[in-house]
């Protein structure tokens, strides 16, 4: 999937860093982003759950939900 995501940014000339994350405590270590492409299941947390918290970090935030 972050193949997909990372060739349409490229494709549209979208400005801006990607980074992958193998869980959620990980991603809730670093600084706010601005858009978020969540699983639904993950690891260590409902993938749901970690929106709920990251929006309360960032209400600005967008989240987008993938699953497999």
């Amino acid at each position: 999937m972050i193949t997909i995501i990372k060739d349409y940014f490229l494709k549209h000339n979208a400005m801006g860093n990607i980074n992958y994350f193998n869980n959620a405590r990980d991603l809730l270590r670093q600084p706010t982003y601005d858009v978020y492409f969540l699983g639904i299941l993950i690891r260590d947390m409902n993938g749901i759950e970690l929106g709920k918290i990251l929006k309360q970090k960032n209400e600005k935030c967008e989240i987008i939900y993938i699953t497999d």
